[in-house]
């Protein structure tokens, strides 16, 4: 599955400045935009129309998750998937009478997602390190909690 991410009618294209990272940051930012290459989940681009700053949120491990900042640009242009979610109390009633559960979890779990070559450019960030496309679903895209 590849998900193909679908712009409103006459949605324009927006690109925003790269934000500064804080300097005692920006090895740490490195190192995660290196590993983000490294496992196919960012590419790097010489141009692109639409772009994204980020924001290094730092974790409790002391590594950094690389966030896109599409709040401002690409989610208002996004065309809303309407994907009806199920009511937490149906799922319930569903699961009542079963005996045998398994916990998951996915690291990075948008990560896990892959997005559609056409989709790629609505996805770049704007970094101190130059312009990067997503390869696989950010945190942070307005429909993705819809995309099945």
């Amino acid at each position: 599955m590849k998900v193909i991410l679908r712009l409103q009618p006459n949605a324009k294209p927006v690109f925003q400045p790269k934000r500064p990272a804080p300097y005692a940051a920006l090895t740490v930012v490195d190192q995660e935009i290196e590993h983000l290459q490294q496992v196919g989940v960012l590419q790097p681009v010489n141009c692109s129309a639409r772009a994204a700053p980020i924001v290094a949120i730092k974790k409790a491990t002391g590594k950094v998750r690389i966030c896109a900042n599409l709040s401002t640009s690409l989610n208002a242009a996004l065309d809303t998937h309407q994907y009806p979610l199920p009511v937490p109390e149906d799922l319930f009633a569903k699961l009542n009478g079963g005996t045998c559960f398994k916990q998951l979890y996915l690291s990075d779990s948008y990560l896990q997602i892959e997005v559609a070559e056409e989709s790629r450019e609505l996805l770049t960030i704007n970094t101190h390190s130059g312009l990067f496309q997503f390869t696989r679903l950010p945190f942070g895209v307005k429909t993705a909690p819809t995309i099945c």
